[in-house]
């Protein structure tokens, strides 16, 4: 007969091997029931970060296709604006010509607008090289201009 120590009193018991089985068992049920809680917990802390990083992402995603809804609906904005704009010049009197020649003009100074913004940015860029280089690389970049 097996003899078992209490862990609270220290004082030893003497139980028959039934009731010894039932003993071990129940202690194996507990500490297979703990540990089976915390493997539980740790896989839902897992699913439940899982699940909001998933959620993040789907928000991004819909922010994403909102922002190019939006753009897509203001360029049908000004496109309509544009439309109108037109409409209401040519029933002002103007002819289609003369609004394809108004708009090839604006056309024109935009382009003339982008190209001094690219000379004033290659001057730039030749003055500061000037200013860093020695003075006789100087006068070889004022002739060069």
């Amino acid at each position: 007969m097996p003899e078992i120590k209490c862990p609270n009193c220290g004082n030893l018991f003497t139980i028959d091997q039934n009731q010894y089985d039932d003993l071990i068992r129940e202690v194996r049920n507990d500490v297979f029931e703990k540990e089976m809680q915390q493997r539980l917990n740790i896989e839902k802390e897992k699913l439940e970060s899982s699940f909001k990083v998933q959620q993040m992402q789907s928000s991004n995603e819909n922010q994403n296709k909102i922002r190019e809804l939006q753009s897509q609906i203001d360029l049908l904005k000004t496109s309509i604006d544009t439309f109108y704009a037109l409409h209401k010049k040519m029933e002002d009197g103007k002819t289609w010509f003369d609004l394809c020649k108004e708009m090839q003009d604006q056309n024109e100074l935009a382009a003339l607008a982008v190209s001094l913004q690219e000379t004033e940015k290659q001057v730039a860029k030749k003055e500061g090289e000037i200013r860093l280089s020695d003075p006789n690389d100087k006068l070889n970049a004022i002739l060069t201009i």
